[in-house]
């Protein structure tokens, strides 16, 4: 019997499979009786290419155990990560939301709210002196001027609000972009997984 019996590199569907050689040697033994003989040599081989087969699964589960590890590992990873990201999203949102004033921080809302009704007070007062003054030219030509330059303050004001805000809202999105790609990336990460 001239077979070669190896099934560790053999997928298990080849003609070189341990059933197959199996099949191989009992059809290649000798009868005695109603016993098959097999030469030991034969046995011998098929018993080395069953350990083989047998040390080759048990890699293959060690690696994919150490392979789920690894996984597992870097979801916790990713999960912390996207946490992090989740805890900065929220505080910039809360930034973005306050504003200090004199060591406290207000709604942005109340703020502009507060300021609006300083400078609806502040222009009373000003149209009141205005009101007062108007006959006195040396009066009304200061008045305009500070009213000019009050207008310009404002709108000074205006401007930086409308920056800073515009500022904040590209931080945000940023953030946004950034959790959402972290989101994907962890479903991406789950469904690689095997067994999910």
């Amino acid at each position: 019997m001239g077979y070669s019996l190896q099934a560790q590199d053999a997928p298990a569907g080849s003609n070189n499979s341990l059933s197959r050689q199996f099949q191989n040697m009992k059809e290649g033994a000798n009868n005695y009786q109603e016993y098959k003989v097999v030469r030991e040599r034969n046995l011998d081989e098929f018993w080395k290419n069953v350990q083989d087969t047998l040390a080759a699964r048990q890699r293959q589960m060690l690696e994919s155990r150490q392979q789920i590890q690894d996984q597992q590992q870097e979801i916790k990873r990713l999960s912390q990560e996207i946490n992090e990201r989740n805890q900065e999203v929220a505080e910039s949102e809360y930034e973005k939301a306050h504003i200090q004033v004199l060591g406290m921080n207000i709604q942005k809302e109340a703020y502009v709210t507060f300021n609006w009704v300083v400078i609806g007070l502040l222009i009373l007062i000003l149209a009141v002196v205005l009101y007062n003054h108007r006959n006195s030219k040396r009066f009304a030509v200061r008045k305009r001027s500070e009213f000019e330059m009050l207008e310009q303050e404002f709108q000074d004001f205006k401007n930086r609000s409308r920056e800073r805000e515009t500022k904040l809202m590209r931080e945000l999105q940023t953030e946004r972009n950034a959790v959402e790609e972290l989101n994907q990336q962890l479903v991406a990460a789950q469904r690689g997984k095997p067994g999910a």
